[in-house]
């Protein structure tokens, strides 16, 4: 028996472990800590740092002027960006199963996706998961309509049950 465990960076993801890890305890039921990141939301990254860094105007070769070529430093491009983000969500995954349940019932997974709510269904299914835990955060009103509830997708485009707590509602938030 298995249960995907959709996780985000924030705060929920500590309560919706919290919620589900003394069911996949005394059950002895295998955890997949999943997060989807979405793509878009990776950006490169600019310093006005010291000058042993490659420089805008070094990349441009030369097309900018003089006082931006010295002040805007190429720190990190996208792809860097998006290695360094990928690693950093895996490791949290880590750190948080560890605070939670033994090593050997859990597995980390960092997917890629501008669609979350579909890669967590996909995720599901790749691993043959009987449920899915996720949380939520309870937007309402205009929040809601304009940022929509990728819980709520899940829940509609399941076909395995879908636990979910909502945030403040659970215990043990890291």
């Amino acid at each position: 028996m298995s249960v995907l465990v959709a996780l985000d960076s924030g705060s929920i993801a500590g309560e919706v472990l919290a919620a589900i890890t003394p069911y996949l305890v005394r059950t002895g039921t295998e955890a997949y800590l999943v997060t989807v990141m979405d793509p878009s939301d990776i950006r490169g990254t600019r310093s006005s740092g010291p000058r042993d860094a490659r420089t805008l105007g070094d990349l441009t070769g030369g097309a900018l002027p003089i006082a931006a070529r010295q002040q805007a430093t190429m720190v990190e491009d996208r792809t860097q960006a998006f290695s360094r983000t990928h690693e950093a969500r895996a490791e949290y995954l880590q750190e948080l199963g560890e605070r939670h349940l033994p090593r050997e019932q859990f597995h980390v997974h960092v997917e890629a996706s501008s669609d979350i709510a579909d890669s967590i269904i996909r995720l599901a299914r790749k691993f043959n998961a009987d449920a899915i835990a996720i949380g939520t955060h309870s937007r309402r009103g205009m929040r809601r309509v304009i940022l929509g509830s990728v819980a709520e997708e899940v829940i509609r485009k399941s076909d395995v049950p879908v636990f979910v707590v909502r945030e403040g509602m659970g215990s043990g938030g890291d």
